[in-house]
């Protein structure tokens, strides 16, 4: 539609006003930040439709950014999204009460009609899923990757498994037992289990098998060794790689360690140029095979160059690690796509990858009563082997 303006707000403040009061202009496009930023501007205008593209963006109740473009007056609203569980099927809730705001009622009533909860408040699974899939389906259309682009290169995924040094397994069982005992060792009718703070902990468990340098040790990381291990024959064969850590401090041990491989890097703390730079530097150049992310490359880039994707660690969430994968594995893909998860066995590696399974299971079979984190999970990852 060349004869259609289009106008991609974004610059300063003064020119973001002007932007959004353009009579001319048919298309507005922005990103979930401007909802509030510039929430006056847009909720000035009565819009025709209101597209919220990678809805997972919105679909935590309570965010800013969630409540903002509830407000938004429009005619018809769609939400796309490739993960529409994310975490949990009350992923779902947030989403489709901006497309029909209402129709499942309160969050709260939502949780009450659809969930299970254990003593301690956690979602330990679901109940009158039927129901609920019914419901759904009058205002979804679901269309699978394979459906649509059946002639997608294959995608395979492989788990590296590796085994712990002896000085990083105790230092290992050192952080679990003190871990547990500070989760579990006090818990009594008075003291509510957490699980958003309980995972906020066992991420230094997860830092320890990334590097023990995240967590302040100088052991040496056998994760690392497992990662140059696959690099190097992978890089001296003319492939590109993307390698995806969740934490950027862990991205500047690898900008180091692997220096010689002249990497790009894509982390939170870069300037949108920045990584505009990163991108077409990966892309174009063929000496650049390397580029280490952080989530915030996972979504909206293309990166069709690559032909191998590697997990350093991987996600809670299931709609992380598709996009994660999607940066390759997607239109103009012209080979076959490699996935590598790298995992310490007996470490939280394995049961978060468990967890993985289980989500995917989730989403694969579309609100079925498979059970996500709850404190028994958490219990259980900290148990002795």
């Amino acid at each position: 539609t060349p004869q259609i303006k289009i106008q991609v707000v974004n610059g300063p403040p003064i020119e973001r006003k002007i932007q959004w009061k353009n009579p001319s202009v048919a298309f507005f496009i922005g990103n979930y930040d401007l909802l509030l930023k510039d929430f006056y501007e847009i909720n000035e205008t009565k819009w025709d439709v209101i597209i919220s593209d990678e809805s997972t963006a919105i679909s935590n109740p309570k965010a800013k950014r969630t409540k903002a473009i509830k407000q938004l007056r429009a005619k018809y609203k769609f939400a796309l999204t490739g993960t529409p569980i994310s975490n949990k099927l009350h992923d779902l809730w947030s989403i489709v009460d901006f497309v029909r705001p209402g129709i499942w009622g309160s969050y709260y009533q939502f949780e009450n009609r659809y969930c299970i909860k254990d003593f301690w408040g956690s979602v330990k699974g679901y109940k009158n899923t039927d129901e609920l899939k019914a419901s759904l389906t009058n205002f979804m259309i679901r269309r699978r990757k394979e459906d649509v682009l059946p002639d997608l290169p294959p995608k395979l995924v492989t788990d590296v498994k590796f085994e712990l040094s002896p000085g990083e397994r105790e230092l290992y069982d050192k952080m679990k037992k003190a871990l547990k005992q500070e989760l579990f060792g006090k818990i009594d009718e008075e003291k509510v289990f957490n699980i958003e703070n309980a995972l906020i902990k066992v991420l230094r468990l997860k830092q320890m098998v990334d590097h023990p340098r995240l967590v302040g040790s100088q052991l040496p990381s056998r994760k690392l060794e497992t990662l140059k291990d696959i690099l190097s024959p992978v890089i001296e064969s003319d492939n590109k790689v993307i390698v995806f850590s969740q934490f950027a401090k862990m991205i500047d041990v690898l900008m180091f360690e692997l220096g010689h491989y002249n990497p790009v890097r894509i982390s939170g703390d870069m300037k949108a140029e920045d990584r505009n730079v990163s991108v077409k530097r990966f892309t174009e150049d063929p000496n650049i095979r390397l580029m280490l992310m952080t989530e915030a490359g996972a979504y909206g880039l293309n990166l069709q160059a690559a032909s191998y994707v590697i997990h350093y660690d991987l996600p809670w969430s299931i709609s992380k690690l598709v996009q994660r994968e999607g940066r390759a594995h997607r239109i103009g893909q012209m080979k076959p796509v490699t996935v590598y998860n790298l995992i310490g066995q007996n470490t939280t590696d394995e049961y978060i990858a468990r967890v993985i399974l289980n989500k995917q299971k989730l989403s694969d079979e579309f609100l079925e009563d498979v059970k996500v984190v709850t404190k028994e999970d958490i219990e259980a990852m900290l148990e002795d082997e």
